[in-house]
């Protein structure tokens, strides 16, 4: 594991913002809990699609 100095710009709980060295822009941090949340719901999505109408812009 390496250690590296970030640019914090939020460190609002379950929003953090930071820029890693050698990028442009920001990122968001995801905790593993919340990340697995999203996972499951899109999941769920996808095996319920055929319920869903597609919208085409």
């Amino acid at each position: 594991m390496n250690k590296v100095e970030i640019e914090v710009y939020s460190e609002t709980v379950n929003a953090i913002v930071a820029r890693y060295p050698g990028r442009k822009f920001p990122a968001l941090l995801l905790q593993g809990d919340d990340l697995n949340n999203m996972y499951k719901f899109v999941r769920e999505i996808r095996l319920n699609e055929k319920d869903i109408p597609i919208m085409v812009p």
